[in-house]
């Protein structure tokens, strides 16, 4: 658990959930700053990939989102198709991702299109957490390979979270940090991790993964030891546990990396800054792969317009049934029609002033009616006076609506209040995200104390 929250930590940091919190310094090339766009990338240990989508179709959007727009259409899909081919994946370029319900490509695939969505941009860190998770050692082993390759390749540096490597994929790392309870076992190279264990009194038997081994040592999750009281004795994990912290503090090894550590940190560097696509081409291509994905997913659209039909001509008919004795009262209106009042004999403390002015339907009625009776001469048939009444005279002395300005002004007026209150949401929403931590108990936060990145 905490080996994947380091690694979420080191990526997010500075943008972390409302319920975690981190302390620490992020340098990169000597500098603190943060992990700019395109400068990382993470691989989630769940798979997030769109079903209905092909793996061609899921890397050239990808592609078009990220890389920016001073590359043309062409040098993204060029770029797409690189990595499609370093991580293996040209045999099943036309094929469906698929999910629970649809066949789709094997597992060892669809984790390697979670790790090509991810290095488009040929970030100089890559984090990933359980990149073999729900692997044989055969795919894991592919996997694996793969990244090593391309990390030679591009000279990314590479952290990756693993609870059960098999030996081919175990010699793949040049590193090895091993965490238990919160604290560091072993922190350096992983061709001296085994010399370490055995120096301390856990050799590793002959024949066994020397990572199995590892792990098995400082476990302490299934070997907690109950004694004949209410207290419990430390358990043979929690023995090793401590024994190997203290071996690897005074370890040679701990203070090479300390010198390691302390020189890269006073290494002056570049900031480093990269671009991604505008917001303008997102929204076309997020829109495309919507639509396609509509297109495709039955039970997303097709599906649910059939139940909505059966469902809306039930609910109309008992709608109908439900009202019609409210609809047979209004035939008892013109008997009463001579006590009401015109607009213009109201109050107008609440309905006039102020709430109207920001009322979306007061506008959307004033260039209704401006447009249906502006320009119209209507018939009057009461006695007396003209015979005739303008649209202007309905809307002014009727309806109450001002004409001192034209409908296109109302249309204008209705697509601001569209803008504002969309904006206005949002900031409600970053608002409450600020405060609601405040008003949560301290019982339900999980600090992350003391992660240091560097």
């Amino acid at each position: 658990m905490e080996q994947s929250t380091v690694c979420y930590v080191a990526h997010n940091a500075g943008r972390l959930d409302s319920n975690l919190k981190s302390k620490g310094d992020i340098l990169i090339n000597g500098r603190r700053q943060k992990l700019a766009f395109g400068t990382s990338a993470y691989v989630t240990q769940e798979n997030m990939l769109m079903a209905t989508l092909t793996v061609r179709e899921a890397i050239y959007y990808s592609a078009q989102i990220q890389l920016p727009d001073t590359m043309s259409v062409a040098e993204k899909l060029s770029r797409a198709d690189d990595t499609i081919q370093e991580m293996g994946l040209t045999s099943a370029l036309d094929t469906r991702i698929g999910g629970r319900e649809t066949k789709g490509i094997s597992g060892g695939q669809r984790k390697r299109l979670s790790i090509c969505l991810e290095i488009l941009t040929r970030p100089r860190l890559l984090f990933l957490d359980e990149p073999t998770s729900g692997l044989d050692s055969a795919a894991s082993f592919h996997v694996m390979s793969r990244i090593a390759g391309l990390a030679a390749r591009e000279g990314m540096t590479i952290l990756a979270v693993v609870h059960q490597p098999c030996s081919e994929v175990f010699e793949l790392f040049h590193g090895l940090c091993l965490l238990a309870s919160g604290k560091t076992i072993f922190f350096g190279p992983a061709a001296n991790a085994a010399a370490f264990f055995t120096s301390n009194g856990y050799p590793c038997p002959p024949m066994r993964n020397p990572s199995d081994h590892f792990l098995r040592t400082i476990n302490r999750d299934f070997e907690m030891e109950c004694g004949g009281g209410s207290e419990s004795k430390p358990s043979a994990a929690d023995e090793a546990i401590e024994i190997l912290v203290s071996a690897y503090k005074r370890s040679n090894t701990s203070e090479i990396v300390k010198r390691e550590m302390h020189d890269i940190n006073e290494m002056g560097g570049e900031m480093i800054r990269r671009n991604q696509a505008s917001f303008l081409t997102k929204v076309v291509v997020l829109s495309r792969r919507s639509f396609v994905n509509m297109y495709r997913d039955v039970g997303y659209y097709w599906l649910r317009l059939g139940i909505y039909i059966a469902i809306c001509a039930r609910s109309s008919m008992l709608m109908f049934i439900g009202s019609l004795l409210t609809l047979m009262a209004i035939g008892g209106f013109p008997s009463f029609v001579e006590d009401m009042k015109l607009p213009s004999n109201l109050p107008k403390i609440m309905w006039k002033y102020p709430v109207s002015y920001i009322s979306f339907h007061k506008y959307a009625l004033q260039g209704f009616y401006k447009n249906e009776f502006l320009g119209l001469v209507l018939e009057n048939n009461q006695g007396g006076g003209n015979t005739t009444i303008t649209g202007e005279e309905v809307i002014t002395k009727l309806f109450e609506v001002e004409t001192g300005h034209s409908k296109w002004v109302d249309l204008a007026v209705l697509c601001g209040m569209i803008v504002a209150y969309r904006i206005l949401f949002v900031v409600i929403v970053m608002v409450l995200d600020v405060v609601k931590p405040m008003f949560k108990g301290a019982k339900f936060r999980r600090p992350v104390e003391s992660i240091c990145v560097r």
